[in-house]
């Protein structure tokens, strides 16, 4: 299965490539396959970039990887929040999926500079589309960054939209990163360097805290006024 947004990079390739091997023919220039093996090469890479696998749906609780790619760096936040940051190269798949079951608070794009994707510096300085998720555990923010390569990241999901986790809502033209923060009090067993996949690796579990009982409602009340 293949990218609907890379038909014009696969298309066009392949078409070089037949009229240079018809020209080659034609005229009697071996030079001109030359040409033509440059853009069978250039299609052979596309169709490999391009590739857009199916992939299972995850549990509606769980917190999935955005993107394939490894883990480059894992952050502790103020108020209990984690922040994953995933790096793509451009032999991983670049289609984008949700991570999370939920409506779509706000999207917001940041234009910003092109430095590679490995450089720490990109997290913060790169062109980046920002989300955040409204899920029945809290609030989940994601994040897309492009880097010097992937200068273009066509993600069109705007606020109000409904999102399932694991759903295909975009992808990036070459290398760059993601990154995922979570909903405070929810960890991830995940460390740095390991591998993920877009919508089946889960970075954590989302399931819903289980209410106090009127008991620990009452027992919280009095040790606050005791330590008053």
């Amino acid at each position: 299965m293949l990218a609907f947004e890379g038909l014009w990079y696969i298309i066009i390739p392949a078409f070089l490539f037949v009229a240079f091997v018809i020209a080659g023919v034609w005229r009697k220039r071996p030079g001109l396959f030359v040409f033509a093996g440059f853009f069978l090469v250039v299609w052979l890479f596309m169709m490999y970039f391009y590739r857009d696998p199916a992939r299972p749906k995850p549990r509606e609780t769980a917190i999935v990887s955005p993107t394939d790619g490894v883990i480059d760096g894992i952050e502790q936040l103020p108020g209990g929040r984690t922040r994953l940051h995933i790096y793509l190269s451009l032999w991983d798949v670049h289609a984008i999926r949700s991570p999370a079951t939920g409506l779509v608070r706000a999207r917001e794009f940041t234009p910003g500079e092109f430095l590679t994707a490995g450089d720490p510096d990109s997290r913060t300085r790169n062109q980046r589309i920002d989300c955040t998720l409204d899920t029945h555990r809290g609030r989940v923010h994601y994040a897309v960054i492009s880097g010097a390569v992937a200068r273009r990241v066509l993600m069109p999901v705007d606020a109000g939209d409904s999102l399932l986790a694991g759903q295909r809502i975009g992808f990036i033209r070459f290398g760059s990163r993601s990154m995922v923060t979570l909903p405070a009090g929810v960890e991830t067993a995940l460390a740095v360097g390991d591998r993920v996949v877009g919508g089946v690796t889960v970075l954590a579990e989302a399931n819903p805290a289980p209410p106090a009982t009127p008991g620990q409602d009452a027992s919280a009340r009095t040790s606050g006024r005791g330590a008053q």
